[in-house]
């Protein structure tokens, strides 16, 4: 008696996931949802959509939202750099703590 295989039947990858592997864009940081910002006057609420949902002008707005929130993370990591200058060039070591660098602002010098 011969044995036959049984050839598994393959399913086709989901459709977010063949864009991950597309080579044209950095696509393997897609996001499955887009979150698209609040809009005064049209939508007072924020959504969440998948982003196989979302269409075109969706995702513009998403990239808005993005662009917002890497706007404010840069102005956060530059104001957490110009700190840790400043705190050097104060004297401070690597194991001062912040409010030990900066304890004698803004005290005024006594007589």
């Amino acid at each position: 008696m011969f044995k036959t295989k049984i050839k598994p039947v393959l399913q086709p990858k989901p459709l977010l996931d063949r864009l991950r592997e597309l080579p044209q864009i950095f696509s393997k940081d897609l996001p499955a949802n887009i979150r698209i910002p609040a809009l005064p006057g049209q939508c007072n609420d924020e959504v969440l959509r998948p982003l196989l949902d979302a269409s075109l002008d969706d995702v513009a707005f998403g990239i808005q939202a993005l662009e917002q929130e890497s706007s404010t993370l840069f102005r956060r990591i530059q104001a957490l750099r110009d700190l840790y200058a400043l705190a050097r060039k104060r004297g401070a070591l690597g194991s001062t703590s912040v409010g030990q660098a900066f304890a004698d602002i803004g005290k005024r010098e006594r007589v």
